[in-house]
């Protein structure tokens, strides 16, 4: 081709036929031009294409950082609001407006949650390389979120550790003999279930000024990191549901894209006796929705601390039609019905449990108080 073109320029030349060999120049120039600008911008569109290419694996790189952190967030509003629930039963029987309920962790005073988010750490660099401005935005409000929810769950955890730790061991509540009891140097699961508080003691401390400020304490700091949790949990599935829809991604019924989807999630906007229907509607081989033995004890205990305790009876009575050689199910049935003052059938369903886990330390322990309500 190059040999051709010189052909025509020599022959142009020895013909004398200038002013049409610098038509003829011009245009060749030109042709290299075009030629030179055509390569760079299909290299332009390739360098285009790999930057949103990037992009979009970034986008769905977020979304599944968004539903691993979204376990983290429910895990922690569930400890919360347990922690909020205890605070509650310790002020009422102080006061002398409820009595001991066996059901209740009281070593919640002692043990924390580090409800540890990473959000921030895994995306913090990511926004210089966001070109859309309102994706741009959303991220950094989320990661804003996520700090002030961070350091709402660090002071939660100062007030744990700088103020309660030191309360319980200046009035000797914890328990030492218990925790030598369990042989085992690593048995957390037998360790936990242990009487880590001396509750007669702790009794002693109602009404004290010392115990009702830290009662103040423990109260205004777990609705504070409660309130940002949950401020987290909505602009967590605000921002996966925009990026869903900037991807192209199919939503599910979720809204938070689990699967299988938490049932706990359907809360939002159904009923519980809409819940159990959707359950029982449920193809066991190819479930929507979590349907296992745990995703339905979760969701009892849900609804316990939030104080939905005839809905919960309902969750754990589906559990054990679904799964009636669970122990676990039976045990925490029998919590229930303790808290709804139904002793009998309580009495009935930790035995239960007993029968299919004779090594069921808490429906044994159970059982026991029981014996004191006649």
């Amino acid at each position: 081709m190059i040999r051709f073109f010189r052909k025509i320029r020599k022959k142009l030349l020895t013909e004398s036929k200038f002013n049409k060999y610098l038509v003829y120049a011009i245009g060749e120039i030109v042709l290299v031009m075009i030629g030179i600008l055509l390569a760079l911008q299909v290299n332009n569109w390739n360098e285009l294409r790999k930057k949103e290419e990037a992009e979009i694996q970034l986008y769905k790189k977020l979304i599944d950082d968004l539903n691993s952190e979204r376990t983290v967030i429910e895990k922690k509003i569930y400890s919360l609001k347990s922690n909020q629930n205890l605070h509650f039963q310790l002020y009422d029987e102080s006061i002398g407006k409820t009595e001991y309920d066996p059901t209740v962790n009281y070593k919640n005073l002692y043990t924390y949650s580090p409800g540890q988010l990473f959000f921030y750490e895994n995306h913090s660099k990511s926004l210089p390389f966001i070109t859309d401005n309102e994706t741009h935005d959303l991220l950094k409000k989320y990661i804003d979120q996520e700090k002030i929810t961070t350091t709402s769950n660090e002071d939660w955890n100062k007030v744990k550790t700088e103020k309660i730790r030191p309360f319980l061991t200046k009035h000797g509540i914890k328990n030492t003999e218990a925790v030598f009891k369990v042989q085992s140097f690593d048995d957390w699961p037998t360790l936990s279930y242990a009487s880590l508080i001396l509750y007669p003691k702790l009794v002693e401390q109602y009404g004290t000024v010392e115990f009702d400020q830290l009662l103040y304490e423990l109260r205004i700091f777990t609705t504070w990191s409660l309130y940002h949790y949950n401020l987290l949990k909505e602009a967590n599935q605000e921002f996966e549901i925009y990026l869903k829809n900037k991807v192209s991604l199919e939503q599910t019924t979720s809204k938070q894209g689990f699967s299988p989807i938490l049932l706990e999630l359907l809360l939002e906007d159904r009923t519980v006796d809409e819940i159990i229907d959707i359950v029982r509607n449920e193809n066991p081989e190819n479930p929507t929705y979590d349907i296992s033995e745990q995703a339905l004890t979760n969701l009892g205990y849900n609804l316990i601390t939030d104080r939905q305790l005839k809905n919960a009876k309902k969750i754990f009575e589906l559990g054990i039609e679904l799964y009636p050689d669970s122990y676990n199910l039976y045990d925490s049935y029998g919590e229930c019905l303790i808290k709804l003052k139904e002793y009998e059938n309580a009495s009935k369903a930790f035995k239960k449990a007993l029968e299919l886990n004779p090594e069921s330390f808490n429906s044994e322990r159970l059982l026991e108080y029981l014996k004191t309500k006649g």
